[in-house]
């Protein structure tokens, strides 16, 4: 498979002029927030540690120092060393947009302020080297992508991986290591041995409408189970499958403020996903759509472009529910009713702005009793690499999901649970090691983990290829 080389040219004239027609409504994104605290309740953070730095008024209140020059500031004028700390600690789940009754865009105003920290000398760590490093020489590089697969597979099957987790002396020398190891998803799992998706590749018949999957960097090589699920339920839906050139969405990129790195991925997909010339865009991974659907705010498109993408790029759930379910072509999988309970992706809750679509489509399928879960639109933890850069808030809001799905099964006297989704690979990451640490003791069994989309595909039939 190869990647598009992207056009660093056009994409950097991109930037500059996204921060340029950015600068000029910044004012009016950092006004727009009256001080209420109607998103101190749903903020994760917040919650867990009560400090009003730690929520989005408070965060406001620091990016107006950070955005704003020591004259338009009205107030002490923090240092970035003072204000860094908080803003990296943000999830970045915005629940606190969904809440606002003012219409904050919180998302830019965070966008921004990444963007402003990282153009700091002080953040020329070699943790962001790193990270730097990953996101523009690996991500977005199918082959290596693969051989780190592969390694990491080995690493899993022999032993190793036993070995790191319980040799404790280990993270006396190599303690930011820790959180990588523990939150490893095992692989071979979500693979089930199917092959990863192509560049090229076409299924389901030629004259039906036609749709581009988009299958990312890591979702194709790590989680290709949900695309097959996925290419099971278009085909069953009536579509054609086309698996167009494209590359790595950018989202880990631009969460951690390297637009730069980011941009180049973006304009390589516009072009690319677009000359597919296909019905829809279809994504499987709530933080891949998010990004994809944010592109027109942050690369310069023309109108024409704009239109087509934002009436083409749309989440698998988001497509379901625009047009129902074959039930026509429904088998019947399950031989007993299957108690299902989700945790709603933040990227598609709050992000994409989609709410109770995992229940939607959930309740529409045979033998299927969705279990709710209290607070399911707050945050898991996750967070893309958040969970590993920030592991006890991670965890301690990871507990709190362990302890709402005992809190479920106790409410409902129930005493099966034999699936918990969500459409976001990172919160399955999240919720594979929550059931490793946090076993839920009433069942007899573990829940199996998954994507909505997977639970859909069993009622569809299997892709023969």
């Amino acid at each position: 498979m190869t990647t598009p080389t992207p056009e660093k040219t056009t994409s950097t004239s991109n930037i500059d002029s996204a921060e340029s027609s950015s600068t000029q409504t910044m004012e009016e994104l950092l006004s727009a927030c009256i001080h209420c605290g109607f998103c101190l309740p749903t903020c994760p953070t917040y919650q867990v540690t009560g400090s009003e730095a730690e929520s989005p008024r408070g965060r406001i209140y620091l990016m107006q120092s950070l955005l704003k020059t020591p004259e338009e500031f009205n107030g002490p004028h923090l240092s970035q060393q003072d204000i860094t700390p908080h803003i990296e600690s943000c999830l970045g789940c915005l629940a606190c947009q969904t809440t606002c009754p003012s219409g904050v865009q919180y998302s830019d105003l965070l966008h921004h302020s990444k963007q402003k920290l990282q153009s700091a000398p002080s953040q020329n760590s070699i943790k962001r080297q790193f990270k730097r490093w990953a996101f523009q020489h690996l991500l977005p590089h199918p082959q290596r992508l693969k051989w780190l697969t592969q390694l990491t597979k080995f690493y899993q099957s022999t032993g190793i991986q036993f070995l790191a987790r319980h040799f404790s002396p280990l993270w006396h020398f190599f303690p930011q290591l820790k959180a990588p190891v523990d939150l490893l998803p095992n692989i071979g799992q979500w693979q089930s041995g199917r092959p990863s998706i192509k560049e090229g590749q076409q299924f389901g018949n030629p004259a039906h409408p036609k749709v581009a999957l988009f299958t990312g960097c890591i979702m194709n090589q790590w989680f290709q189970r949900i695309h097959w699920a996925t290419i099971r339920v278009l085909m069953g839906q009536g579509y054609c499958v086309q698996i167009p050139p494209q590359t790595c969405c950018g989202a880990l990129a631009e969460h951690s403020g390297e637009s730069d790195i980011a941009a180049p991925l973006a304009t390589t997909n516009i072009k690319n996903l677009l000359a597919a010339d296909t019905k829809y865009i279809v994504i499987n991974s709530a933080g891949c759509g998010s990004t994809l659907k944010e592109y027109p705010k942050h690369i310069d498109m023309t109108d024409e472009e704009k239109q087509q993408w934002d009436s083409k790029v749309i989440d698998i759930l988001e497509l379901l529910q625009k047009e129902p379910l074959s039930t026509k072509q429904f088998i019947a999988p399950f031989k007993e009713t299957q108690y299902v309970a989700y945790q709603a992706a933040c990227h598609l809750r709050h992000a994409q702005g989609i709410s109770q679509i995992e229940a939607n489509l959930l309740s529409q399928l045979p033998d299927v009793q969705c279990i709710p879960l209290h607070n399911s639109e707050t945050c898991c933890g996750s967070a893309g690499t958040y969970n590993m850069e920030h592991p006890d808030m991670g965890k301690a809001l990871l507990k709190n999901k362990m302890d709402a799905i005992s809190q479920a099964l106790s409410t409902t006297s129930s005493s099966k649970l034999q699936w918990l989704v969500s459409a976001n690979p990172g919160c399955l990451m999240q919720f594979e090691y929550g059931l490793r640490k946090h076993p839920i003791t009433k069942l007899p069994e573990q829940p199996k983990l998954a994507h909505p989309i997977e639970l859909i595909a069993q009622y569809y039939p299997k892709v023969t290829r």
